[in-house]
């Protein structure tokens, strides 16, 4: 069902944005019936390891929600909102007089308390929520960020820089991307996609290393 090999060994970068692109046959006839899960694990025996979690447990799936109708006042860290349904407690604030903070707390249907008090007082102002990635000593499996299209028939499988600084050093495991046909619901369909090995790589040059000029002609 895949344009590529069915086995594949990727590399992922300490603190480095990862990407895979998953090119399906056009022939496969993606829809909205066909579900997908992409995980890293260290065995398929499901040994726990340490590694990257998300915070507020949106498992796969990158959420990032923009909202141009919060209150905020200067020096406290309350805010209200239309709607706090989409944001939960964990994830990261970018925005005017609260970038740097996280939801610590949501209070009602319009209101929730960021971990520090804003700097500034703004009505209808655009904040930005994120998931929050940590180490965590036991897990047993992580879950990439995943995008299925059907019309460009791909699954984007990613894990941002946040989460890959938190794989140790040593870790050495696998992956898999599995479909589930859902079409008939009593009885849908598993199919295991692609898989292969996953290793852990160290950049090594810092951001204070000496930066040489372009070779020119």
């Amino acid at each position: 069902m895949i344009s590529s090999n069915q086995y594949q060994d990727i590399e992922i970068q300490q603190g480095a944005d990862f990407e895979n692109v998953i090119t399906f046959e056009t022939s496969h006839g993606m829809d909205t019936d066909k579900q997908f899960v992409g995980k890293i694990q260290k065995d398929f025996a499901n040994s726990s390891f340490t590694g990257p979690k998300k915070t507020n447990d949106n498992i796969g799936t990158e959420i990032n929600i923009a909202d141009a109708t919060c209150d905020i006042t200067d020096g406290s860290p309350n805010v209200t909102m239309n709607s706090t349904a989409n944001i939960k407690v964990g994830m990261k604030i970018t925005g005017s007089g609260l970038t740097g903070t996280t939801v610590q707390s949501i209070t009602n249907s319009t209101t929730f308390v960021a971990s520090s008090n804003s700097s500034v007082t703004g009505t209808n102002v655009t904040l930005t929520f994120n998931d929050t990635w940590a180490s965590d000593s036991n897990i047993t499996e992580i879950q990439f960020d995943l995008v299925a299209s059907a019309s460009g028939s791909t699954v984007t499988l990613t894990l941002p820089a946040e989460a890959t600084q938190y794989f140790t050093d040593d870790f050495e495991g696998v992956w898999e991307l599995v479909e589930k046909d859902v079409s008939v619901a009593t009885n849908p369909i598993y199919t295991r996609h692609i898989q292969g090995d996953v290793v852990i790589s160290k950049g090594m040059i810092q951001l204070n290393d000496t930066w040489k000029a372009a070779v020119t002609e």
